[in-house]
């Protein structure tokens, strides 16, 4: 090595005692070794060196493994200079080969740079040579470590060569905070790349925590360290500031520390300052923090927000894509790199730059990111600037002419955060976007006196009394007061304005719900249909998705889950938008088909369908998500997660609790919790509860015509219904009978009238009353059968399952009662082994022979073929068949063989 070159740039960096486990990492980089390029790309202080010392003084301890490392300056643009320091990360791993180029290095006349690097290829080719034996074959990692300090065009052409003849058995690694000038596009497309970038070295949470609770021996619990991750993206130099900062602070100050924790910081405002934004060129770092201001970053938004109408000196798209090379804190949003964002430290400490350096200047730029937004149709965005530089007023004209609009597409959250950013005053200077943010706030689950504050404002006024009647008829129709929500809904139509399109189609789509409570109603059908039409033709998505629901609503209660999923689709589509990006009111439809899906036990697709539902409420409505958290109960208990069916249910109703809006949901949630109780044997708490809503036993016997009427009707009766199924439970199947004969007229859920009938069979049963227990088991086999029904049987668990296995001896509904038999795993063999006991005679093994060709669809004239018998005999066997399994054709001996476990199970 020449004397004049620094021993330290080319060691491997020491390992460090305190590491992060980064194995995710470390395997991606094993994958490099089959790649001709290693490119790891990222900002300062994400760990890059760090990451690469660690894998490779692993791979240092293989005995084929050569490590060469240089560590670049700015000072190695120099060629020559390059080519000595290549070649000594060479010699330092393997001798002999560096050896032979080192004299045309030292030659009094330069050497070609394709002849020195040629000299190197050939003499390790021929040093890996197949016939060498393993061991004197070297393998060689050359690792260039911060080579985005090179800016020499001559380097760049060697490093390319070097790549386009590498040799097999060399693997070069280049570390950079910025992508180098290299054929990165056609090694990408040849599969011969291996990149880590930010996105890949940022720590993830679990790793964050090993780091500060483990490493950093810091005391925080999990929300602290998930709180300092979000904030600094995973940036690890970030999260090892905060951990100094962090050291020696008690737990509260700790706490106040992590919640204040942004890049105005003195650690990460000294650490950014002078290892990124002062290493920039001027005109680099003033389009940084006139920047700083959005959100979001695109050409043209960077272009109006500098100079307004005028073209600036350097165009914005230069500007973006030299930071988005020299990964300067820049993080893409799309794959065309239209779009991009700061990194949020980064951002923070750019506006306090701009704070301080041209105060002035903040609202000029506001103002014109709002106009540009403004014109683009980002109203959120236009109105964040607008209010950011002062211009309230406009800001609360422009949430005014939108509001509307973000309602009628269910984006509830979005009006939210737009409205709750205004001064009251402005607010209620707008009446209709005051009702429009009441809407919002009810659905929200806001407080209820937070609610009525705003609606009794605009009561109080001359030029809106009425207006919110459309508002007060939903809540009177979710309380289950339909004769209410009917009058207050055709008050509002009456009175609201012809401009207030979406409180005047509100009113009439609970005019059209109430219509079903009606008893000489029109055909709820065709309302909620007129409904639907009147709010798609007026662009109001939210009213037109809940009507088609309503209506799917109407068909899964006729027993109709075929129309009701057709439907359901019909909403789904039409809650999605050009872009293929789903409104936030798609969760009604979402999950509406996960029920359906759950109705006929197809639980993989009712949980996927169900969370995607659950994703969308948190931008739509609480009453939504309280849907679908019971729904979640019922999946849970049906795959017999016990554990989890208490927890969603403490989450239910803690939800219920918030959403204090309306007194419905509480109601819905106790209900849940009460069947979950009588179907897990708390029959104590159930009992408890019942009695605490004035249900007694002692009742069942009297009209319950006056108790539906004075409670609400949709509710009071299903607490009936449980205390019957309490009755059951309890041993008591006289009154359980006498109850569950007069709650049958009251129910139209053809579903709830399934399990109507399979208590009273359940009851029968109790009383040793075989043939009724069969009658109303038949009942609920013809309508379940009828809509395929599956859950509904499955829900009342082991005691059905072996009333249906009696059902398949007498041959009721065999093909439908050997399906749902296959939910009920846990009791098959045992019921299977007595139903065999009780059969007359085991078949024969030419009868099993003879029923297995039945089975698959063969005639008694195709068998006889089969099996070389003539026809006689086999009608003979299948008649000894019929006779041995106590059935009357081929389809139900087929049905209770398999379900006996004659046959294979299908």
């Amino acid at each position: 090595m020449s004397a004049q070159l620094l021993a330290t740039k080319l060691r491997v960096p020491p390992r460090s005692s305190e590491l992060v486990p980064r194995a995710r990492l470390l395997d991606r980089l094993d994958q490099g070794l089959q790649r001709k390029l290693i490119l790891v790309s990222a900002p300062a202080g994400f760990g890059k060196t760090t990451l690469v010392a660690e894998w490779v003084a692993r791979r240092a301890s293989e005995v084929c493994f050569a490590i060469g490392w240089l560590t670049l300056e700015t000072s190695d643009n120099d060629l020559v200079r390059f080519l000595n320091y290549l070649a000594a990360a060479v010699g330092d791993a393997l001798p002999g080969i560096a050896a032979e180029i080192q004299p045309r290095l030292e030659a009094p006349h330069p050497t070609p740079t394709e002849e020195i690097l040629t000299a190197l290829i050939n003499r390790f080719v021929a040093a890996n040579q197949p016939g060498r034996d393993q061991e004197s074959r070297p393998e060689l990692v050359l690792v260039l470590d911060d080579y985005h300090l090179i800016t020499a065009a001559e380097i760049h052409e060697a490093v390319a060569f070097l790549l386009e003849h590498q040799p097999a058995g060399l693997h070069l690694v280049l570390l950079t905070r910025a992508d180098p000038p290299l054929p990165l596009p056609r090694l990408r497309s040849q599969g011969q790349l291996v990149e880590l970038r930010q996105g890949d070295l940022r720590f993830t949470a679990a790793e964050a925590a090993v780091f500060l609770q483990e490493i950093m021996q810091l005391s925080l619990g999990v929300l602290e360290v998930e709180t300092l991750t979000r904030r600094t993206e995973g940036w690890i130099a970030g999260l090892q500031m905060a951990a100094l900062a962090l050291r020696g602070r008690h737990e509260e100050e700790a706490a106040a520390f992590v919640a204040g924790f942004t890049g105005t910081h003195r650690y990460v405002l000294d650490y950014l300052l002078e290892e990124v934004l002062q290493r920039q060129p001027a005109s680099v770092q003033q389009f940084l923090l006139e920047t700083s201001i959005l959100e979001r970053l695109s050409a043209p938004l960077c272009d109006a927000v500098r100079s307004g109408d005028a073209q600036p000196p350097v165009p914005s798209r230069e500007l973006l894509d030299y930071l988005d090379r020299h990964n300067l804190f820049l993080v893409p949003l799309d794959e065309h790199r239209s779009w991009y964002r700061y990194y949020r430290l980064f951002a923070d400490l750019l506006q306090l730059r701009l704070r301080q350096a041209i105060p002035a200047r903040l609202a000029e730029l506001h103002e014109r990111a709002a106009a540009w937004h403004e014109a683009a149709g980002e109203t959120g965005a236009a109105v964040t600037h607008l209010l950011a530089a002062g211009n309230v007023t406009r800001a609360a004209t422009l949430v005014a002419d939108h509001a509307e609009g973000a309602v009628m597409h269910g984006e509830m959250t979005t009006l939210l955060a737009w409205v709750d950013a205004l001064p009251e005053e402005e607010i209620a200077a707008r009446p209709y976007l005051a009702l429009l943010y009441a809407w919002a706030m009810l659905l929200a689950g806001r407080p209820a006196n937070v609610v009525e504050y705003w609606l009794q404002m605009m009561e109080a006024r001359e030029d809106t009394a009425g207006w919110t009647n459309a508002i007060r008829a939903y809540v009177q129709l979710f309380e289950g007061n339909p004769l209410a929500a009917r009058q207050l809904a055709e008050r509002a139509l009456s009175t609201l304005p012809a401009q207030t399109v979406f409180l005047r189609q509100l009113a009439g789509l609970v005019q059209s719900i109430a219509v079903r409570y009606q008893e000489n109603g029109r055909d709820p059908d065709q309302a909620l249909d007129a409904t639907f039409r009147t709010s798609a033709a007026a662009d109001n998505t939210l009213i037109a998705v809940l009507g088609l629901c309503l209506r799917a609503e109407l068909a899964y209660r006729r027993g109709d889950l075929a129309e009701a999923a057709v439907i359901y689709e019909q909403a789904l589509a039409l809650a999605q938008t050009g872009e293929e990006r789903l409104l936030p009111v798609a969760s009604e439809p979402l999950l509406g088909l996960a029920t359906l899906a759950l109705e006929q036990f197809d639980l993989a697709r009712a949980e996927e369908l169900l969370e995607a539902g659950l994703a969308l409420t948190r931008e739509w409505s609480g009453v939504a998500a309280l849907d679908g958290y019971l729904l979640r109960v019922r999946l849970h208990y049906l795959r017999g997660e016990h554990q989890a069916v208490w927890a969603v249910l403490d989450e239910a109703a803690e939800l219920a609790r918030q959403f204090d809006a309306v007194e419905t949901d509480d109601l819905l949630v106790a209900l849940a919790r009460t069947q979950m109780e009588l179907h897990l044997g708390r029959l104590g708490a159930a009992r408890r509860w019942l009695e605490a809503r004035a249900l007694q036993a002692d009742a069942v016997g009297a009209d319950l015509s006056a108790d539906l009427a004075t409670h609400a009707a949709s509710v009071r009766k299903y607490e009936y219904l449980l205390l019957a199924r309490l009755l059951v439970a309890e041993g008591r199947p006289e009154e359980a009978l006498q109850l569950l004969g007069r709650l049958l007229p009251h129910f139209d859920r053809l579903r709830t009238r399934v399990t109507i009938h399979l208590l009273q069979a359940l009851a029968h049963e109790q009383r040793r009353e075989d043939e009724a227990a069969l009658a109303a088991l038949s009942n609920a086999l013809s309508l379940g059968e009828r809509t395929g029904l599956i859950a509904v049987f499955a829900e009342e668990g082991e005691p059905v399952a072996r009333l249906l296995y009696h059902a398949l001896e007498t041959g009721i509904a065999p093909d439908y009662a050997s399906r749902l038999l296959g939910v009920f795993p846990a009791i098959r063999d045992e019921e299977r082994a007595a139903a065999r006991e009780r059969m007359v005679e085991p078949l024969s093994e030419r009868e099993t022979e003879v029923l297995a060709l039945v089975a698959e669809g063969l005639t008694n004239q195709e068998i006889a073929a089969r099996l070389y018998l003539s026809l006689a005999t086999v009608k003979w066997h299948t008649s000894n068949i019929y006779g041995k399994l106590a059935v009357g054709n081929r389809m139900q001996a087929v049905a209770k063989a398999r379900t006996l476990g004659v046959l294979p199970a299908l």
